[in-house]
């Protein structure tokens, strides 16, 4: 099992065991072959990093799922199942963020987090967030991993959960 994977097992059993009664509820869909992935990307102008493949392996997307909110709440989210992040991707594409290739992955009250695709499949998954439609020019994260694990010890410190 990779890092990433671990990262994001770790964190949904931390959600429903440490987290508040209704928001426990963890709501996500089963994972998606790398075959599923693919033809869903065919004729996509970019592709997607290994990382977000990944993701999309682990899960294909939920509600009231593992992302805290940026402010260090915890509240209604959606991780975005892959059809519907191609859909959005292909009209930021044209109209929101032009040839950005930005792909958005999490929805986080007024938040969107985001990576990019590129010509050639990268490995690492640099990971965007805005919540007024500006492009940003760095991001949050140099990879979804490195994203995640901040998100670990904020919930460790937050939950008060020993290593």
């Amino acid at each position: 099992m990779s890092q990433l994977t671990e990262i994001l097992n770790l964190i949904e059993s931390w959600v429903q065991k440490y987290n508040s009664d209704e928001l426990r509820r963890v709501k996500m869909r089963p994972g998606l072959t790398i075959e599923q992935i693919e033809e869903k990307l065919v004729g996509q102008p970019y592709k997607l990093p290994k990382e977000i493949i990944e993701l999309y392996q682990w899960h294909n997307g939920g509600h009231e799922c593992f992302l805290p909110s940026p402010d260090g709440g915890y509240d209604l989210q959606t991780f975005l199942y892959l059809d519907e992040a191609i859909s959005t991707a292909i009209d930021w594409n044209d109209s929101v963020f032009p040839n950005m290739n930005a792909f958005p992955l999490f929805l986080v009250e007024d938040v969107i987090y985001w990576t990019v695709g590129s010509f050639e499949q990268q490995d690492l998954a640099p990971i965007y967030s805005s919540d007024d439609g500006e492009f940003p020019s760095s991001p949050d994260a140099a990879s979804l991993t490195i994203f995640l694990e901040k998100e670990v010890k904020r919930l460790r410190f937050k939950w008060k959960i020993e290593n």
